[in-house]
């Protein structure tokens, strides 16, 4: 009998570690969409048409989307029939084609695509309330509720992290950080602790050099001293004047000497002819 209960035992225990392992190594599907067009939105569902004909995506299948329109972000709820979109859809399983009942009911005619549609198998790893273990140039280790978990650069190009509430960068992390996060990965991101000791014994990243301050711009050269201007020609000097003396002499005084004479003579006159009478 306790044979029996120690092989019940052991068939349980690695039964569920076996279940736990696949579950670890479940897969998720992303479907990358460039320029494909709407062919039904709903609530909750999303029809797209590429090349390959069409998808339906449904709100409880995908874990991730991003749906862009016209270079900008968008829900899909707010997507209209026609509508020519780029997204990247993270769902638990590969999204289906639509039946002919949902053609019919969806009224998804019949038509050529143009855009280009493409899945492919990644593991989607959420984290909440990580510890930041080690961080490198190319690799960041995170203890979690669920063990250790490893990542390198080459996963960082999908990858969301949150600390105090702020998005952030791998790069921007330090030993000890409490993180939220999800990550892409092309295989399974989980690490024993012998496995995570060498990330831990590589150096930690040194922190980036300051920028130099900018150099200040030269001081503009002087301006050139004005050329001194020529001393103006002296100016001519005034011709001299030729001043003229005030008249002070009267015509009278020689006047008078003209009567003098005129009666010196006449009297002279008259006493000569008396002489001669």
């Amino acid at each position: 009998m306790r044979r029996l209960v120690t092989g019940v035992s052991l068939c349980i225990g690695l039964a569920v570690l076996l279940g736990g392992i696949a579950q670890a190594q479940e897969q998720d599907v992303r479907t990358e969409i460039r320029n494909g067009k709407v062919v039904y939105v709903a609530p909750g569902t999303l029809a797209v048409r590429g090349k390959n004909g069409v998808r339906i995506f449904t709100k409880a299948d995908w874990k991730d989307i991003k749906v862009e329109k016209d270079g900008q972000i968008v829900d899909p709820d707010q997507l209209h029939k026609g509508d020519i979109v780029t997204a990247t859809i993270i769902t638990a399983k590969e999204p289906a084609a639509p039946t002919a009942e949902q053609m019919k009911t969806y009224e998804i005619a019949e038509e050529a695509g143009t855009g280009d549609m493409t899945s492919e198998r990644i593991i989607w790893t959420e984290i909440k309330k990580g510890k930041v273990r080690a961080v490198g140039p190319t690799d960041l280790l995170v203890k979690t509720d669920q063990g250790l978990r490893h990542f390198t650069k080459d996963d960082w190009k999908d990858t969301k992290i949150w600390k105090d509430g702020q998005a952030i960068t791998p790069d921007k992390l330090h030993v000890g950080d409490i993180v939220t996060a999800t990550f892409i990965t092309k295989a399974t991101p989980i690490v024993s602790e012998e496995q995570a000791a060498q990330y831990e014994s590589k150096p930690a990243p040194p922190p980036p050099a300051p920028k130099p301050a900018a150099k200040p711009a030269p001081a503009p050269a002087p301006a050139p001293a004005p050329a001194a201007a020529a001393a103006p020609a002296p100016a001519p000097a005034p011709a001299a004047e030729h001043k003229k003396l005030p008249k002070t002499a009267s015509s009278v005084p020689a006047l008078g000497l003209a009567g003098l004479a005129c009666l010196g003579l006449g009297l002279a006159l008259t006493a000569r002819r008396l002489r001669r009478a």
